[in-house]
């Protein structure tokens, strides 16, 4: 990236289902997931795709924003999440932009009132320091002078950041979640996306902090993947029953030969209201070692002491070869039970 570009504002907005739901999967995704947005090559400043022309690879600091019409107030930037920028990948007239997930941004004292008011006046300061000609392109090369320079991760700063998107009435429909508990999983990377592992036979808990500004009964949370390798033991289907909450998804891991990427999808709907939203969370099962050296090791063992019964020679003690003959056999049904 060029010396001249240290940070970028990557915007989303009302315009179309899509970008809505890239501001609902940015917060409710875990930290240090891997997510994308894709822009026309028309909408870079000519600074920016200079800098990315040759396929960048990371990392740079940016901030997802959603701007859009809040009907009382007028139009407004509402910063969203926190991310690193880790490639940019030119494909026909679109470039690429590749993420991972970081902290929620703070707002500073000059949006301390969280009203909408605030936040158009913070947004017009904002918007006045870039040049006339690129205000309305979504990806911006400048700081916001109202988000602070701390982040967190803890559910008061995503809870403050999702009442202000409340305020537009494109976000009335749905619950906002937030995906929390992968502090008990292993963030792994592997070809430039990131992957959460969680060992075979065992279970995880992942909490789904939930919000919506208005009551209502009619949502559902419905949860899928390859249930083969995945099992969602405490149910499939959860029904979301009040406007704040937390509720607990226990994630089982089944016994696998061999190292297998699955992913898990959060399904959000209203039936009343005909709308819906979906992301996913990608896992790595892993068969640990333990598993490994009972599964492998162990038969291997029985096996090489049942054949070493041909070593011990016509002269060997009857009692011994009989010891070992035994021990080679448990050895291997052990392995074999294992499997099981």
């Amino acid at each position: 990236m060029s010396k001249n570009i240290d940070f970028l504002a990557l915007l989303s907005s009302d315009r179309r289902p899509k970008y809505l739901e890239d501001i609902y999967a940015c917060l409710a995704l875990p930290k240090g997931a891997s997510y994308r947005f894709r822009y026309d090559a028309s909408y870079l400043p000519p600074a920016v795709k200079e800098a990315v022309k040759d396929e960048y690879v990371g990392p740079i600091s940016a901030l997802v924003c959603f701007r859009g019409n809040f009907v009382k107030n007028g139009e407004a930037i509402v910063p969203v999440r926190w991310v690193q920028i880790t490639r940019v990948k030119r494909v026909l007239d679109f470039y690429v932009f590749y993420f991972e997930l970081g902290d929620f941004p703070k707002f500073n004292s000059q949006f301390s009132d969280g009203s909408g008011t605030a936040l158009t006046a913070c947004s017009k300061d904002y918007l006045s320091q870039i040049p006339q000609g690129l205000r309305q392109l979504p990806v911006v090369a400048a700081r916001m002078g109202y988000v602070s320079t701390n982040t967190d991760y803890g559910s008061e700063t995503w809870l403050r950041i999702v009442r202000t998107l409340s305020m537009h009435s494109a976000f009335s429909g749905l619950h906002f979640v937030r995906l929390s508990g992968e502090d008990k999983l292993t963030l792994v990377r592997d070809k430039g996306q990131t992957r959460f592992r969680i060992d075979a036979g065992s279970y995880v808990s992942i909490d789904v902090e939930f919000y919506s500004e208005e009551f209502n009964d009619d949502e559902m949370l419905e949860l899928s993947g390859d249930e083969t390798i995945i099992r969602f033991a405490n149910g499939r289907s959860h029904r979301l029953g009040s406007r704040y909450d937390l509720l607990p998804i226990l994630v089982e891991a089944k016994h696998v030969e061999a190292q297998t990427d699955v992913d898990v999808f959060f399904r959000l709907s209203k039936k009343r209201e005909n709308v819906e939203f979906e992301f996913s969370v990608p896992l790595r099962v892993r068969r640990p070692f333990k598993q490994f050296f009972v599964r492998m090791i162990v038969p291997t063992a029985g096996g090489l002491m049942l054949a070493s019964r041909s070593f011990f020679g016509g002269d060997a003690d009857p009692i011994l070869v009989g010891a070992v003959i035994v021990v080679g056999a448990l050895l291997i049904g052990a392995g074999v039970a294992s499997r099981r």
